[in-house]
């Protein structure tokens, strides 16, 4: 019985699942919640639950249908992701290391905060991709023997590491010498990716 079901939802959470079943019946759905529920052997499990109302022939609601996906394990998996992720972004921050990512295409790739202190750039600004970023910042004395350097990497087969060091004409026109360090890996899809370091 519903009653029963939801003896078992996480009291936080059971606000959101009764808004969600309201909400079913006023718009037909479909609607997806993830909720907490207490398992049998006392820990809390998330499940992620779709509903769906159907009517009857006069159009009016009949029953809510619906299917419920354990994701505990996947939740979970998120979780310490983004948990590493901020204490390596801590960390490079406590380093004073700049950290890029991002795919060998047009799109911009993901820069740690420091990346725009060791450039003296505006976050407001955004990123620049990689052949930008060396038109930008490199110094012109660097540039050709910089361009020989990643283009070839930038083309070759994945799992290819870089290492270089330029003179960088920072944001606010100050020359400092910097070192890269990159990998690029080939993602499942085919798409390259680069990801790595500026000192």
């Amino acid at each position: 019985p519903l009653d029963t079901v939801r003896k078992t939802i996480h009291p936080d959470d059971l606000a959101d699942v009764q808004a969600a079943f309201s909400q079913t019946l006023a718009t037909g759905g479909p609607i997806d919640t993830q909720t907490r529920y207490r398992h049998t052997d006392g820990r809390w499990r998330t499940l992620l639950t779709r509903r769906l109302l159907m009517r009857d022939d006069q159009g009016q609601p009949a029953l809510i249908v619906g299917v419920a996906l354990d994701v505990t394990e996947q939740q979970q998996r998120t979780t310490e992701a983004l948990q590493l992720s901020r204490r390596l972004e801590a960390a490079a921050e406590a380093a004073r290391v700049g950290l890029w990512s991002g795919p060998l295409d047009d799109n911009r790739p993901e820069w740690n905060a420091y990346m725009y202190v060791l450039l003296a750039r505006d976050a407001a600004q955004g990123t620049l991709g990689l052949g930008e970023a060396l038109r930008v910042y490199a110094h012109e004395e660097d540039r050709d023997r910089i361009a020989a350097t990643v283009l070839p990497w930038m083309q070759g087969p994945g799992g290819q590491k870089l290492e270089f060091e330029m003179r960088v004409r920072r944001g606010d026109g100050a020359v400092r010498w910097m070192q890269i360090r990159g990998q690029r890996e080939r993602g499942a899809d085919g798409t390259g990716r680069a990801f790595g370091v500026m000192l």
